[in-house]
């Protein structure tokens, strides 16, 4: 598997780059995730907007695993089939993700989990 093979949900009123709509989430590549997109940028405005509802994540928090980002300690994506669009969706693991493509890091199957 690539990372071509994977997509990642956002749940989000904005669109811009969006592959496809699977409700309620758009659907990304991962070069057009908010996550990815935030790591070449630099800039957390989208990054904040996607998870200000979401109390487990913060620019903060984001910035501290960007720091301390290790393979040896990163736990394994999880990804589920989507026949729809013919494409794992990661159910957990989008930053986790977009540090390894960030990063340059060829995608290992340790480095994911399938779940049906």
């Amino acid at each position: 598997m690539d990372y071509n093979d994977i997509r990642v949900k956002h749940l989000t009123e904005k669109s811009k780059d969006s592959e496809a709509f699977i409700y309620p989430h758009y659907i990304f590549s991962i070069e057009n995730s908010v996550h990815f997109k935030t790591l070449v940028s630099g800039d957390y405005k989208d990054y904040n907007e996607l998870v200000k509802n979401q109390p487990e994540h913060s620019e903060k928090i984001y910035k501290e695993l960007q720091e301390e980002f290790s393979l040896s300690k990163m736990q394994p994506i999880q990804l589920e089939w989507n026949g729809e669009i013919q494409k794992y969706l990661i159910n957990d693991g989008c930053h986790r993700i977009a540090l390894l493509k960030y990063n340059g890091i060829d995608l290992k199957d340790c480095y994911y989990e399938i779940r049906d």
